[in-house]
């Protein structure tokens, strides 16, 4: 922490030499005194740097005592004249808009299966008290971080689908419209042998968070079998080999390794990422898992950073049948943009941790859906019929839009699913039979065309279906193509429990993201909605959601009172 301080301190003296242009010595030495008072003041007073203390798991949870910030001093406020200290990125996105279905019948997308988003922006209305950036909240990562109670795929299949449609909550103009997809799922002890390498970031930014990191590996480590391998690589000052290959069993060994885990140095996390490759083939296992597990703040300083070289780094590197699950930790130097990146370039998944008790729930409870691969190249199809939907919008997934001729490229790259994923996607729908009232306010005030006649809506179909909906899936291992899944939506499908939670979850993370597309949403309304179909809640998850829809509804009215 103090050499944050150190570092403000000595690039805010730098400026002010050179925008100042001070020659005078007793000025300098003036500006001197000022960071080395700042700088001491900031290692000795704990009002200004941030405090933890120990709480109580919340009911549901395994009850372990958990490591949290104080609010009272948040990141974005801690400065030196006017330098912050919250250096946090996330990447700026611009939300799904609406579609006509005369002009785009096809809605195309890939899998997303993280869930990084959501705990991100827990861990700022839980420890710090604070609304998350807009760009943090992704609806899609809110959406499945919950399970549902979807329908398990026949037997001989791999995925099954489930629909279900209700009035929108936050416009009720418009229908939503649920498809729930459950993958098949599998005991661990009938998948195939894993070779995992813990790639460590141990750099100096990862104080804070290397005792988390350490009890969360050592989570991880103990779910390894007798025939899984593991390699451990650091990379704080220079990517090193801490355990070139070691099985399940050699837990000790293991173990030690991680304890003796401390953070310190730059970070040179492109060098990191290619030991870790490397060792990576070094150890891999034909017909197995194969995985680099990546931990890290996502700042990399040092060496390969930009990001244009990174996405060439793991495309490179994910065609060798080697997949990168990407864990966050750490905050005020949190690098959301490039941990995103890197888990949807390199064939991964991206979660953060935030807690031991996320800890459990990421690499134990859900460990075969995170760490092994079921189905590459997922990809979603959607087509609706002009005779019963006049237009509609995807809610989130906007990091994983493709274009429609995509959807039959297998050479196009997509998310990958694990063992025993859920999948849940929300549309907005304008129904065909809406008032023309409706249908103006959706089109929006757009010219006649010129060069060719406008297509009619009706009998542009004979099919009463409202829609159809493909689903396309490579095998992980091997090249025998692809294959498509068809399932199609004859008439509406009632709303369940499933749909009143998720489209609560929804409202809520519109809410935060104070989306354009938010409508009438209304904390108070999708609390009361997530009340009613909290349902069967084993490890509380649902039960926290609730408490943080309350904190951010109250934040939320706090900011508009300042306004």
């Amino acid at each position: 922490m103090v050499c944050e301080w150190v570092v403000a301190g000595c690039c805010f003296l730098g400026r002010k030499i050179e925008e100042e242009n001070i020659m005078n010595k007793n000025n300098v030495f003036t500006c001197l005194f000022t960071v080395i008072a700042a700088m001491f003041l900031a290692s000795c007073d704990t009002s200004c740097s941030p405090r933890w203390h120990a709480t109580d798991a919340p009911t549901g949870y395994d009850g372990h005592k958990v490591r949290v910030r104080e609010a009272s001093v948040p990141y974005e406020h801690m400065e030196i004249e006017g330098v912050p200290f919250n250096t946090e990125e996330y990447k700026n996105y611009d939300e799904n808009r609406l579609k006509l279905v005369k002009d785009a019948p096809l809605s195309t997308f890939g899998a997303d299966v993280d869930t990084a988003g959501y705990a991100n922006t827990r861990r700022m209305l839980r420890d710090e008290n604070r609304l998350p950036p807009k760009d943090a909240v992704r609806v899609e990562e809110f959406l499945n971080y919950f399970e549902y109670a979807y329908p398990q795929p026949p037997k001989d299949g791999k995925f099954a689908t489930t629909f279900e449609m209700g009035t929108c909550p936050w416009n009720a103009q418009r229908q939503l419209l649920l498809v729930g997809i459950q993958a098949k799922s599998t005991e661990l002890a009938n998948l195939p042998p894993s070779s995992f390498v813990f790639l460590i970031d141990n750099s100096g930014s990862m104080t804070d968070a290397m005792p988390l990191l350490r009890e969360s590996m050592t989570m991880l480590a103990k779910q390894l079998r007798p025939q899984d391998n593991i390699g451990i690589v650091t990379y704080g000052g220079g990517a090193k080999v801490l355990i070139e290959s070691a099985t399940g069993d050699d837990g000790k060994k293991i173990q030690a390794a991680i304890e003796g885990l401390t953070a310190g140095g730059h970070t040179p996390g492109a060098a990191g990422i290619k030991t870790a490759y490397d060792l990576a083939a070094k150890n891999f296992i034909k017909g197995g898992n194969n995985r680099v597990v990546l931990v890290t703040d996502g700042d990399f300083n040092v060496g390969v950073s930009s990001e244009s070289e990174l996405i060439s780094l793991v495309e490179k590197k994910r065609e060798t049948g080697v997949y990168l699950t990407a864990i966050g930790m750490g905050f005020g130097n949190y690098k959301d943009n490039k941990m995103k990146m890197l888990a949807n370039k390199g064939n991964g998944n991206y979660i953060y941790i935030d807690s031991l008790r996320e800890a459990r729930h990421a690499l134990v409870n859900e460990m075969s859906g995170r760490m092994f691969t079921l189905a590459r190249d997922v990809k979603f199809q959607v087509e609706f019929n002009p005779a019963r939907v006049f237009a509609y919008r995807l809610v989130g997934y906007e990091f994983r839009k493709l274009e429609d001729r995509d959807f039959n490229d297998d050479t196009k790259d997509s998310g990958e699913v694990g063992v025993g994923h859920q999948i849940t996607v929300l549309y907005e729908m304008v129904m065909a039979d809406a008032p023309e009232a409706v249908k103006k306010e959706a089109v929006g005030d757009v010219d006649a065309l010129k060069y060719q006649s406008p297509v009619a809506q009706a009998g542009t179909a004979q099919s009463n279906d409202i829609l159809t909906f493909k689903l396309r899936y490579q095998e992980p291992e091997g090249d025998a193509g692809s294959k498509l899944l068809e399932f199609v939506l004859p008439a509406q499908p009632e709303a369940t429990e499933n749909w009143g939670w998720a489209s609560a979850v929804a409202e809520v993370a519109l809410l935060l993201r104070d989306s354009p597309n938010k409508g009438n949403a209304d904390y108070a309304a999708a609390i009361k909605r997530a009340q009613a179909n909290v349902g069967d809640d084993p490890d509380g998850r649902r039960a926290e959601f609730l408490h943080l829809a309350a904190v951010a509804r109250k934040l939320a009215a706090a900011e508009k009172a300042e306004k």
